[in-house]
């Protein structure tokens, strides 16, 4: 909406037309901003102010991907700046200029950001010294110096704090969070896009979109596929009501990403729009669509579109996008030339120091050794185990079993931060369901643990509002469903998964694999190691229970009753496993698996004093005081909002409690 002292049409003064412009262009109304800079551009203005619009234009243009209009609007703020002399108007060309440079994939980009962030220092500019350090930090992001960036941005947050600069500052822990994403540091990843999420929400932006999709990554690699496909859909919707199109395309490849391994003509769908679009994104929406068409099982689009992504990283330096394509390229063709693309996707993760990434390529070559990679299929596990990635560790764990010619699972059921079904290690796929209602009628037998549920319960919570006698028909068709869906080619006894009789049906746990049952059994198990001071035998079986846990029980049915049980035990258990395991690593001394470890219990469980206090601890003794010092603040909030007193802040000295 305008603001009501400016004129409904025509042209606007300058000034003015400026502050009402960056009101849209902070809320992510681009098109409106837009609309008013280019009214505030119609009518007269002294040459640096009119570069300072133009400067907000052209980055307005560059975010709905019209690169041409950008490109114009560039220039014509050069050429004021150059007639202005002035510092602040100096200091928005060449910001505008660098990130014309970085679609461009020119390499010029640090070079304009360099000038303008001396001219923004020089005019005292705190807003545009903020602006440009957050855009070297997403510079270095880009091209994959993760440490680089993390410099960068940890002093263009500092300096929004001091200066209060939300917007930017929201801005630099975004691209901060990613940057902890690309060194393996999920938890840390999470708990620093949360925070950027809450400075957007404050200010009522639509740029939380950025970092719905990043945070719609960091599920994804760590299971929580329910949550990391809501989070793209969310990210996606808001990116296409403000017309942002470097929003658009990252949404539309993660959510490619999720729905890959289910879906993947829909994945495919998805990616094809993002390709078509002008972005820094687009070498990862083509690696999506290689996912995509490896899973369809067809190769020879998979290498097509993999060596697209090949260039078009190569084209923009996205040094970490090039090292998964070659990745994906080397899945797609095989043989002596995956050797080679393998050698060379992981020189490249080494030189960008991802660990996620060489554990990925690891993965890749045990895959391609056979059964000599046994070894490095469990080194790969051991990482991606330890970095809480465990979609990935997972993934590395199913390599090991195949390579051992270990015999699969016949059916196995995943309940925790998604429901999945695969049948001898393949994923039961979307359109293989024939009814919603067999999929509710597992559900609904997984959480009654293989006790029987009554005929009557089941039709009670299936079919509430339908005649009792057709009722029963349907639940009688839907038993066959289910067995059908889950033994399709009628291998074993009709009975051996599915049971039932004339007043009951339950599920045959001894005969499948559930993850929620191996949790809650190897979590047990660990708990009582500990009790009994059996420090190793813990650590292995708490271990293993935390890493399946990827997330809440059935987190898409969240409000059914049925359901309500036995994900607050699984989640209250799963607490108690990640304290355990911190406590272990603070009597180790290893304090950073410690932090990993208490940020998890936090996501469960924001109001638990004892892990805000040692996670404190645990950061001052690392050394990272700075990261203690946020912590504290964000639990002595915490506390204010339930009224306890919070305890004062833990000396260097400070032991953990009991």
């Amino acid at each position: 909406m305008l603001r009501p002292w400016l004129p409904a049409e025509g042209p606007v003064p300058m000034s003015a037309g400026l502050v009402a412009g960056l009101v849209h262009h902070y809320r992510g109304d681009l098109n409106g901003a837009i609309a008013l800079y280019e009214r505030a551009l119609a009518g007269p203005g002294p040459d640096a102010l009119r570069t300072l619009v133009l400067g907000w234009a052209a980055a307005a243009a560059w975010l709905v991907g019209d690169v041409a209009q950008s490109r114009r609007l560039t220039e014509e703020a050069e050429q004021a700046a150059a007639r202005s002399g002035d510092d602040r108007a100096l200091a928005m060309a060449f910001t505008a200029r660098g990130m014309l440079a970085a679609i461009d994939g020119d390499r010029r980009a640090m070079h304009h950001y360099a000038r303008a962030l001396a001219h923004a220092e020089a005019a005292h500019d705190h807003l545009q010294i903020v602006r440009i350090r957050a855009n070297r930090g997403s510079r270095y992001l880009s091209e994959g110096y993760y440490r680089e960036a993390l410099g960068e941005l940890d002093e263009a947050v500092r300096l929004a704090d001091l200066a209060g600069i939300a917007w930017w500052g929201a801005l630099a822990s975004v691209n901060r969070g990613l940057a902890l994403t690309g060194l393996g540091r999920l938890d840390e990843a999470a708990r620093e896009l949360e925070v950027a999420r809450t400075g957007y929400e404050r200010v009522g932006s639509s740029m939380v979109g950025y970092t719905l999709t990043n945070l719609g990554h960091i599920h994804r690699l760590q299971g929580h596929t329910t949550l990391a496909r809501s989070h793209f859909e969310d990210a996606l919707a808001i990116a296409e009501e403000s017309g942002d199109t470097q929003g658009r395309v990252p949404a539309l490849a993660g959510l490619a990403m999720v729905l890959a391994e289910t879906d993947p003509d829909e994945a495919i769908r998805l990616t094809s729009q993002a390709v078509a679009l002008a972005s820094l994104a687009k070498p990862n929406a083509l690696i999506a669509a290689t996912r995509a068409a490896i899973r369809t099982g067809d190769l020879e689009v998979a290498g097509t579109q993999a060596e697209e992504a090949c260039m078009a990283a190569r084209k923009l330096h996205d040094r970490p996008a090039l090292a998964e394509a070659l990745e994906l390229k080397a899945r797609a063709v095989g043989g002596a030339e995956a050797v080679e693309l393998l050698e060379e996707s992981a020189t490249i993760w080494a030189a960008v120091g991802s660990p996620l990434g060489r554990a990925r390529v690891l993965l890749a070559q045990a895959r391609l050794a056979g059964p000599n990679g046994q070894a490095d299929a469990a080194r790969a596990e051991q990482v991606l185990r330890r970095l809480g990635a465990r979609a990935l560790a997972a993934e590395a764990a199913r390599v090991q079993a195949d390579l051992a010619r270990a015999a699969l699972p016949a059916l196995s059921v995943r309940v925790l931060g998604g429901f999945g079904v695969e049948r001898g290690g393949i994923p039961v796929l979307t359109n293989e369901w024939q009814s919603r209602k067999a999929r509710d009628l597992l559900k609904v037998l997984i959480a009654r643990r293989g006790h029987p549920a009554a005929r009557d319960v089941l039709l009670d919570l299936l079919w509430a509002d339908e005649d009792p006698s057709k009722a029963a028909s349907r639940l009688s068709v839907t038993l066959s469903t289910l067995r059908a869906v889950l033994d399709p080619e009628k291998k074993f006894d009709s009975e051996y998964f599915l049971a039932n009789d004339r007043t009951a049906a339950w599920l045959r746990l001894e005969h499948m694999s559930v993850d929620v049952e191996a949790f809650l059994s190897d979590a047990a198990a660990g708990l009582r190691a500990l009790a009994q001071d059996n420090a190793v035998a813990a650590g292995r079986l708490l271990t293993s229970a935390e890493a399946t846990y990827a997330g809440d029980f059935l987190e898409e049915d969240l409000y059914e009753d049925w359901s309500v049980i036995l994900r607050e035990e699984a989640r209250s258990t799963y607490v108690s496993v990640a304290m355990a395991l911190a406590d272990l690593a603070v009597a180790a001394g290893d304090q950073d698996a410690a932090v990993r470890y208490l940020l998890r219990v936090l996501a469960r469980d924001s109001y638990d004093e004892r892990a805000h206090l040692l996670l404190v601890t645990a950061l001052t003794h690392a050394g990272r005081h700075g990261e203690a010092r946020r912590m504290y603040r964000a639990y002595s909030g915490r506390m204010a909002e339930i009224d306890v007193e919070p305890a004062a802040f833990p000396d260097a000295d400070s032991r953990r409690r009991r």
